[in-house]
């Protein structure tokens, strides 16, 4: 009994021992690397079409990663937002739909006051964690990622067009292979 006892203790070590050496062995071939992707688009919002488009292609081939862009295991969007980054017309507050979409994925749709969120430097969420999972698997493949930004309006006052920028923010968790 005894003996089944050290058997037990030293069968119990070795378990122990390799399940944190394989924890070391990972840490050892894979390395994390956090980056932020982030762009900037104009969008003129015409009266006579009550409608603005625009699509940006992200990708996550950047400095921190094109050494290890072919050895790419796993894409984490930690968060994705995006504000008003530039807005033209002092005069009118516009109120606009949002909608922000990716190939078979809407990340949601939101009302703005282009002028108050411009002036407030508001800054929109994107809380939909299941949506962002299809970007992630394709950054993950090394492709770019279309998001395409919809806006709407019937809010003109009397000018004929709106200018504005949007600007979007990934920030984005890329693990590879050593």
């Amino acid at each position: 009994m005894r003996n089944f006892k050290k058997l037990m203790f030293v069968g119990i070590a070795l378990l122990f021992i390799g399940i944190t050496s394989c924890d070391k062995i990972k840490e050892l071939t894979e390395k994390d690397i956090s980056t932020t992707i982030s762009e900037t688009t104009p969008l003129i919002m015409m009266k006579s079409t009550s409608m603005a488009y625009s699509t940006i292609d992200v990708s996550i081939n950047n400095s921190k990663t094109e050494e290890y862009i072919n050895h790419i295991k796993d894409v984490d969007i930690k968060s994705f937002t995006y504000e008003i980054a530039y807005f033209g017309n002092e005069k009118n507050i516009y109120e606009v739909t949002a909608t922000i979409t990716a190939p078979e994925i809407e990340f949601g749709t939101e009302t703005i006051q282009l002028k108050k969120a411009f002036d407030n430097r508001t800054i929109f969420k994107i809380t939909n964690t299941a949506a962002l999972n299809k970007p992630a698997k394709l950054l993950k493949k090394g492709k770019k990622v279309p998001i395409t930004l919809n806006y709407k309006t019937n809010d003109y006052g009397t000018d004929e067009k709106a200018e504005f920028k949007i600007k979007i923010t990934m920030d984005v968790n890329v693990t590879v292979g050593l």
